[in-house]
């Protein structure tokens, strides 16, 4: 099935008068869906996708932080490996988050450790972190070496290191990451080809690229867009919700999360913090076409496609695209209503898909962009 998407003004909730501005920035997109696990009686129930990467052989990879587990599946959708449970031993564990993949290894981060395996599962070795580092997300480069970005809980320093000889390739500071405020930017990493990462560390659109080899910045990936700020009054709803979650009107559930669920206590609604500005940058990936860069936008990015912030998750996710080897931005694009991708490849886009009832399936689709008619 083939379908097309056409985003207009009305569904974006833009100013009429922005609407040409907003026409040339969108991209059509075209896709077709190849598989989709999760929405069918006996198929593989999700409870927490935490990671999916897609190999250059089209298999797919996917991390169930909730399940503990991989599993795998070729680019015909059929399932060829599932491996993991909860526990501390060779193949087991206990918080799964980061995932890379490159042929024939994977690397998994794990709290405090990194787990490398081959694709099968089998078990490479498992290695745990030099003094109270953070495993945030392995990098596997194109000789197959395998790096781990990391946050120092005692320092708040941000480091990539090469796991087979400790190199440290850079680092710099970052003690807001461990702040507990809401809304506070997160590291944001993506694999490149050629052995590069594109990284986003705060607030701003600015991704710098770095070469693995040399550690030095070779590019960037960027938008002069400054970022939205917090308003006393948003911040002043924000309290009032955690402080009574059934109050809180629809939309506002990644802020305010299970209405039903208990308040907060006054004291801890009282140490909550806000950032002067929402972040802008909430997640990237390598996808279609060809090598393109995908980069979520938050609800920091203030352009003439940005919805209002109220509510904060009123409407589906939209993504800018820029070219992978000039960084040059190509457009926008917002996809189907519950899809939220995680990782692609020259054509197709994987990710999760919730239904109704908010049950995770994984999805793989067949994308095709092109840009509007003027």
């Amino acid at each position: 099935m083939i379908i097309v998407a056409t985003v207009v003004g009305s569904v974006l909730g833009i100013n009429p008068s922005k609407q040409e501005t907003v026409e040339q920035q969108l991209l059509s997109a075209q896709w077709v869906d190849e598989f989709t696990v999760g929405h069918r009686d006996g198929d593989r129930v999700f409870s927490q996708v935490a990671a999916m990467e897609m190999t250059p052989s089209g298999d797919l990879i996917v991390l169930d932080a909730g399940e503990h587990a991989i599993t795998v599946w070729d680019a015909h959708g059929n399932e060829t490996h599932h491996w993991g449970r909860q526990g501390e031993g060779p193949g087991e564990f206990m918080n799964p988050g980061g995932l890379a993949a490159s042929t024939p290894l994977l690397a998994i981060t794990d709290g405090l450790r990194v787990h490398v395996f081959e694709g099968d599962g089998t078990v490479v070795e498992t290695l745990r972190l030099p003094g109270i580092q953070l495993a945030l997300r392995p990098v596997i480069d194109s000789s197959g070496r395998t790096s781990v970005l990391t946050l120092n809980l005692l320092d708040g320093e941000l480091r990539l290191q090469r796991l087979d000889d400790d190199e440290v390739l850079w680092r710099v500071p970052a003690e807001n990451f461990l702040e507990q405020r809401l809304f506070r930017p997160r590291p944001v990493l993506t694999v490149l080809s050629g052995g590069r990462v594109a990284l986003n560390l705060d607030a701003r659109y600015a991704v710098e690229v770095i070469d693995l080899a040399s550690a030095e910045v070779v590019g960037s990936i960027e938008r002069d867009i400054a970022p939205r700020s917090i308003t006393s009054s948003f911040a002043r709803r924000v309290r009032e919700y955690l402080a009574n979650p059934g109050s809180a009107p629809s939309g506002w559930s990644s802020v305010v999360g299970d209405p039903s669920r208990a308040a907060l206590p006054d004291d801890a609604i009282d140490e909550i913090e806000f950032p002067a500005t929402f972040p802008s940058i909430l997640h990237m990936f390598r996808g279609p076409p060809g090598e393109t860069v995908w980069v979520r936008r938050g609800l920091g990015v203030d352009d003439e496609l940005a919805p209002p912030v109220d509510p904060p998750d009123g409407l589906a996710p939209m993504w800018d695209l820029f070219d992978g080897t000039t960084y040059n931005y190509m457009g926008a694009v917002q996809l189907p209503e519950g899809f939220i991708p995680y990782a692609g490849d020259a054509a197709r886009l994987a990710g999760v898909q919730k239904n109704a009832l908010d049950v995770q399936a994984v999805r793989v689709i067949r994308i095709h962009l092109a840009a509007n008619p003027k």
